[in-house]
């Protein structure tokens, strides 16, 4: 027998209230990052309850937005392609060395106790 889904949305949470206090200050009116957020949490409660969201989009792009601004860039930062040269004949650089490497030239340091913890 299989449980029934239940969607939890806990209105006492102080992002609801908050939610709730900026839905009433400006009437209604709110801004397209706030309709994003919103939605943000609507599909995480989604997720959270085992629902699906519909579309990756759905809850990825405003995810990526968020980020964005928490990595302190613009909202809707343009991403910026490089062209990736996937045929192989890429111009291999003469002084890059060639071949295996040799394990014991690598450096490694044991860690101990004795360390000072980060």
């Amino acid at each position: 027998m299989l449980a029934k889904k239940t969607l939890e949305i806990n209105p006492h949470h102080s992002v609801s209230k908050e939610m709730l206090r900026l839905i009433e200050y400006t009437e209604g009116n709110l801004t397209e990052a706030h309709e994003e957020y919103a939605r943000l949490l609507y599909s995480m409660a989604l997720i959270n309850s085992g629902f699906d969201v519909g579309t990756s989009d759905a809850f990825t792009t405003p995810l990526s937005k968020l980020i964005n601004v928490g990595f302190g860039l613009e909202r809707d930062e343009p991403i910026v392609e490089i062209d990736v040269d996937i045929t192989g004949e890429d111009d291999i650089d003469d002084e890059v060395p060639q071949g295996e490497i040799n394990l014991e030239d690598l450096m490694v340091e044991e860690v101990t106790e004795e360390h000072d913890e980060l």
